[in-house]
């Protein structure tokens, strides 16, 4: 019997750093994210692809929703597969694999709710699961676009009082990555301005309401063991429930309708903290963690944990 190396089976540490990667933020794993992270490496899409995809996607739902396997495939992703795999020159060869149009179908398989029949795709839910990037602040805000359906700018960063400027996982993720030998890819930077990623300047206009900010909050906690994500919102200890966030847009005067122009929502204390210590828009990197050693890991959390 042959049997699997222990070379790829992950040790207690580093399945310790993978649930901190996963859920910074949170006390479950949302196995989405986890699958997603597992089918690395895929293309990244920028804010502008993001919101592209989804207006295709609304092209072809008709007003819903959601969509069917039939009507995802008749939508463009920011990325494509093979149009017509090469025929090796050894007919006794098997084709190239088309990985990144077998990974096309595999999406709808990650994010599909299967209790329909046919099976339907929540596709504003899975873009903002592509929203995220090594920057969270970034991921937060291309998450926000997405759920609000236009583009959302970028200002110079503030670090609210009392909040260090780098939190364990983000020290953990520079420590990961730098000691990853293999690691050649290098993250676009954040600070390049809106040109630089595209972004035009009549988003600085972006609109938020408070539902597409509470979606964004809790993205991917709406059934998570015996929480529901209602029950999760109205708890008076959470320094995002909908109690206190109604309370923030009734301060900046959002009225009835309860939206308010992003710059306007930068400016209050509470979305301060939204952008500054919601993590679960960083991407984690399984890649990292299996590179270091145990020992590694033992000295990056001990470091972490004095700082």
């Amino acid at each position: 019997m042959k049997f699997i190396s222990s070379t790829i089976l992950p040790s207690p540490p580093q399945l310790h750093e993978m649930t901190v990667m996963l859920a910074p933020d949170s006390e479950y794993i949302d196995w989405r994210k986890f699958l997603l992270a597992a089918a690395q490496p895929w293309p990244t899409p920028s804010q502008t692809e993001l919101l592209e995809t989804l207006d295709r996607f609304k092209a072809v739902a008709g007003g819903s929703s959601t969509i069917t396997k039939q009507q995802y495939l008749q939508v463009d992703l920011w990325f494509k597969g093979m149009s017509r795999p090469p025929s090796p020159e050894n007919p006794s060869e098997p084709k190239p694999y088309d990985r990144l149009g077998n990974l096309r179908d595999t999406f709808f398989d990650f994010f599909a709710d299967y209790s329909t029949s046919p099976p339907t795709l929540d596709y504003i839910s899975m873009l903002m699961y592509f929203a995220v990037v090594p920057d969270a602040e970034d991921g937060f805000l291309r998450a926000l676009s997405v759920a609000c359906g236009t583009h959302m700018p970028r200002f110079p960063k503030k670090t609210p009082e009392g909040l260090p400027d780098t939190k364990m996982t983000e020290q953990l993720t520079q420590a990961l990555t730098a000691l990853a030998s293999d690691r050649q890819e290098a993250a676009a930077p954040v600070d390049g301005g809106m040109q630089a990623a595209g972004i035009p300047e009549s988003a600085v206009e972006a609109v938020v309401s408070l539902e597409a900010l509470l979606k964004v909050l809790y993205h991917g906690v709406s059934t998570i063991g015996d929480s529901h994500r209602f029950s999760v919102t109205a708890d008076p200890k959470n320094p995002f429930s909908r109690e206190r966030l109604e309370t923030m847009f009734e301060e900046l005067e959002g009225g009835e309708t309860q939206t308010l122009p992003l710059k306007v929502l930068v400016e209050h204390p509470i979305m301060q903290d939204c952008l500054h210590m919601t993590l679960r828009y960083k991407q984690p990197d399984l890649k990292a963690i299996f590179a270091m050693s145990t020992a590694d890991i033992e000295t990056s959390s001990m470091r972490t944990s004095a700082d």
